[in-house]
């Protein structure tokens, strides 16, 4: 009886070796997709750009927004229409020569009393007849009186007095005055010069219509993204 070899030794069928060679080839063809799984879910791929061509689309409704760092110069030009009140009290010094001439006709009414008070001088010749008795001759006598006679009085004057006058005054007007200027002044003037603004925060907007195709370039860049995203390649020339 023939002895049957075990172990190592023993022969191998064909059958068992299409099952082994089956088998490994599934487990690397598992292990080969698991491997790409992980690379394109965690892993990133880095691409450089240089001189890329974009052709940027934004459709209508689309949300942004858009953070302006340098300043923007631009140039304002208008021509407003300003109403300014004006309700002050300004104060002016005015120092002038004037030279006037008055002419003026008109009567003064004149009711007023006047007191005198005066001592009057009084040199008289007093002549007086003389009787001296049925025997004797009648005699003219003239005899001089000086005396001092006191006045005291009270003369009221009730009058019209025509006045008419004829005077050229010249003098030096020198006085500080106070002036109430109330009106309105309406301006409109001419605004034309260069306006430099920094927007320091973001502004958002939405898009009522859609754009054209903006054109863009990016001159390089170099970017790191997942492996399904390396479609992106670099043009040829």
């Amino acid at each position: 009886m023939a002895s049957v070899a075990r172990g190592w030794h023993r022969p191998v069928r064909w059958q068992a070796l299409l099952w082994v060679a089956g088998g490994l080839v599934v487990v690397w063809v598992l292990l080969v997709a698991g491997a790409i799984w992980y690379l394109y879910g965690h892993w990133e791929s880095r691409v450089h750009l240089q001189r890329q061509a974009l052709l940027l689309r934004l459709p209508a409704g689309t949300v942004a927004q858009a953070e302006i760092r340098a300043p923007i110069a631009t140039r304002l030009t208008a021509h407003p229409t300003l109403m300014v009140p004006l309700h002050q009290t300004v104060r002016a010094q005015v120092s002038d020569q004037f030279l006037a001439r008055l002419t003026t006709s008109t009567t003064v009414n004149i009711d007023t009393k006047v007191r005198v008070q005066h001592q009057v001088p009084v040199h008289t010749t007093l002549e007086a007849r003389v009787d001296l008795g049925r025997w004797l001759p009648t005699l003219d006598v003239t005899v001089p009186v000086s005396l001092v006679v006191p006045v005291d009085m009270v003369v009221p004057i009730k009058t019209s007095l025509p006045v008419s006058l004829d005077v050229l005054a010249s003098g030096q007007f020198n006085a500080s005055l106070s002036l109430p200027l109330n009106q309105v002044l309406r301006l409109q003037p001419v605004v034309d010069a260069p306006l430099e603004a920094q927007l320091t925060r973001q502004i958002r907007f939405a898009l009522d219509r859609p754009l054209p195709p903006v054109p863009m370039q990016i001159v390089e860049a170099r970017l790191s993204v997942p492996f399904d995203l390396t479609f992106l390649r670099q043009p040829s020339r």
